[in-house]
C-alpha cells in the first residue's frame, strides 16, 4: 500500500471544509452555553446583591441614623464609620447593577456568536459553491492582484470581502 500523499492531498488536507451541520452545531452548542451561563450568573447576582444589600442594612442599623422625610431616605454617617459605609454602598450599587448588565452583555455576545456563525456559514456556501462568488461583480485593482501568488489566493481574498460585507450590513438585512 502506497501512503505517500501527492501535492493535491496536502492541500485538501491543509484547508478542510467544514460542513453546515458541523457549524450549526458549534453554534447551537454556543448558544446553549450563553442561555446557560445567563440563568446561573443572574441567580448568583441575584443572591450576591441581596447579601449586599443586608450588609449595608445592618451596617446602617447599627452605626448610622437614618430618617424618612417622605419618600426621601436620610443617612447621617459618623466620620469614624463613613468609609465604610461609602463601600458597602458602592460595592452594593454595583452588583445591582450588575443585574442589570449582565443579561446585556449576553446578548451582545449572543449577536457576536451569531455574526460568526453567519460568517462561517457563509464560508462554507462559498467554498462548496464557487460559482456564486464567480458571479461576482468584485473587481480588484492591477496592484492588488499582483499581491496574490495564485488565482485561489485572490479566490480567497475575494471570499473574505465578500464575507465581510455581508457581515458588516445590518443584521435585519
Amino acid at each position: 500500500m502506497n501512503m505517500t500523499k501527492t501535492k493535491k492531498d496536502k492541500i485538501k488536507d491543509q484547508s478542510p471544509k467544514p460542513a453546515i451541520a458541523a457549524e450549526m452545531d458549534m453554534f447551537r452548542k454556543h448558544v446553549d452555553a450563553i442561555g446557560n451561563t445567563l440563568v446561573t450568573m443572574v441567580v448568583v447576582v441575584q443572591e450576591i446583591t441581596k447579601d449586599q444589600k443586608g450588609k449595608l442594612e445592618k451596617f446602617e442599623a447599627k452605626n448610622c441614623q437614618i430618617k424618612n422625610e417622605g419618600k426621601k431616605r436620610v443617612v447621617t454617617v459618623s466620620n469614624t464609620h463613613v468609609r465604610e459605609w461609602r463601600r458597602l454602598i458602592r460595592d452594593y450599587e454595583s452588583f445591582n447593577l450588575s443585574r442589570i448588565l449582565l443579561p446585556r452583555s449576553l446578548l451582545a455576545s449572543l449577536i457576536s456568536q451569531y455574526d460568526a456563525y453567519l460568517g462561517r456559514i457563509l464560508r462554507v456556501i462559498f467554498v462548496k459553491r464557487p460559482e456564486i462568488l464567480n458571479s461576482s461583480d468584485k473587481k480588484l485593482a492591477f496592484a492588488t492582484l499582483n499581491q496574490f501568488n495564485s488565482i485561489e489566493s485572490a479566490r480567497e481574498y475575494v471570499l473574505e470581502k465578500e464575507v465581510e460585507a455581508i457581515l458588516r450590513s445590518s443584521h435585519a438585512d
